[in-house]
């Protein structure tokens, strides 16, 4: 059976099992689910599914995924949609910029949209439901309806907690697609990957943040301690299933939709390159990040007081780089760090890989800096801000005006603005050791290179 199968049968269960959707009301509710195919079995397993999802990819993919989702409201004879978003952590979604994309993609059919952002119970939804006179209007949820008093709430429930999402997919007919928990009784091992993996079920999954991962050592209390731990703290023990591919170069699988009261609407199914396991020695596992920090043009400072634009830097060349007293040189670790006291010593670091991608949209940093954003091949790049009085990694979703940033001359740069623009625009990585940080439009980023 086809992920796409799977993923609909599954969806179809839980705006079922929802108890159903408002009368007479057209609705759509933008998600993902995310999923993996094991390697030998091919099996698929549901790893969670989301909302409040933001669309990402070239302006290309983007505007398709539009079109799908207007296509389906014209369908329905709708010529007015009200798209509800967020605003929140100085974060939009959809951006100013993905306004004009689905603006236009719904002009096509001469449909009318309206942008309501953080609105709540005061959206327009909730005064056009179940209304005869209101046939002709659109909603569609791009923020989790999480406040509704309806249905909506039950249908995206498992968006909220892993827990919840294990009991909706086990009751489900796709119940074969839930992971195992692990069981250390009786424990089934890998090869050369983790054995198990705990799971926060009340936050965002990610590798890099929320799951820790082991090899089953009985033995070693870290190991049963982890258990223990997780055990008291209600958390999810599963047991890790290796995907297609090893452990240096595998992938997860995502498949976005539109879930409506008529059909399930495939929008787009995507591979996530898996960032790589790297052991930390004592059966545990870290992970190293990935993704592009730097525009094409943009200058990096040498280590011999020269600068060279990203796209002529090469291996073996040494970048100026600054390491922060105390910060940790392990992978990730470095993510936990945080000082008041601003000491440190600068050094240079060798370039042992370059690679680069094709990104449609960026941040742009006090009017001429361009930052990464995250998408679906890359992450957010993570750059040394000083907050009040304390300095630490931040992405740059999370970076506000205020803030600070650590230039090569040791002096503080503030941030005066931070927006969005939309161009297809060439942006680099650099992976540089053994200080994992370099100079970019003079501002300190640390080195997130791909798998």
């Amino acid at each position: 059976m086809s992920v796409k199968t799977k993923s609909e049968n599954f969806l179809n269960y839980i705006t079922g099992s929802a108890g159903g959707w408002p009368a007479n009301t057209n609705i759509g509710i933008l998600g993902n689910i995310d999923y993996l195919v094991e390697t030998g079995s091919n099996d698929i397993y549901f790893l969670e599914f989301n909302t409040n999802v933001g669309i990402i990819g070239s302006i290309s993919d983007q505007t398709s995924i539009y079109n799908s989702i207007s296509d389906y409201a014209n369908e329905q004879s709708c010529n007015t949609c009200y798209v509800y978003g967020v605003r929140e952590g100085g974060k939009q979604n959809p951006t100013t910029y993905q306004q004009t994309l689905i603006s236009s993609s719904f002009a096509r059919h001469d449909i009318t949209t309206n942008f309501e952002y953080n609105n709540n119970t005061s959206h327009t939804y909730f005064s056009q439901r179940e209304n005869t006179d209101h046939l002709d209007k659109f909603h569609l949820f791009i923020q989790t309806p999480w406040y509704s008093d309806d249905n909506l709430k039950s249908i995206v429930s498992g968006s909220f907690n892993k827990t919840t999402f294990r009991s909706l997919l086990s009751s489900s007919t796709e119940s074969e697609s839930l992971i195992p928990l692990f069981d250390s009784s009786s424990p089934t091992t890998n090869t050369n990957n983790p054995d198990f993996i705990i799971k926060n079920p009340s936050v965002d999954g990610g590798f890099i943040n929320n799951y820790k991962m082991y090899d089953w050592n009985g033995s070693n209390t870290r190991v049963t301690d982890a258990i223990a731990t997780a055990s008291s703290e209600g958390h999810i023990v599963e047991k890790f299933i290796v995907m297609s591919g090893s452990s240096q170069n595998s992938e997860t699988g995502r498949f976005v939709y539109l879930t409506t009261p008529t059909k399930q609407i495939e929008l787009k199914d995507y591979v996530v390159p898996l960032l790589s396991h790297k052991s930390d020695g004592n059966d545990g596992y870290k992970v190293k990040s990935y993704g592009r920090t730097t525009a094409s043009g943009s200058l990096i400072g040498m280590f011999d007081g020269s600068t060279k634009q990203v796209q002529d830097v090469e291996v073996g060349d040494v970048v100026k780089s600054y390491w922060p007293d105390n910060m940790s040189l392990s992978d990730m670790d470095y993510r936990d760090y945080t000082t008041t006291n601003l000491t440190g010593s600068f050094s240079g670091s060798i370039v042992v890989g370059i690679s680069s991608d094709e990104i449609s949209d960026y941040y742009v940093l006090n009017g001429s800096k361009k930052l990464s954003k995250a998408n679906s091949s890359h992450s957010d790049s993570d750059y040394f801000v000083k907050s009040g009085d304390t300095w630490s990694w931040k992405k740059v979703s999370d970076i506000s005006t205020g803030d600070y940033l650590l230039q090569g001359d040791g002096t503080e740069l503030e941030v005066t603005s931070l927006t969005e623009e939309a161009a297809e625009t060439t942006f680099y990585s650099l992976d540089v050791e053994d200080i994992d940080t370099y100079f970019q439009s003079d501002i300190l980023v640390h080195n997130i290179p791909k798998m």
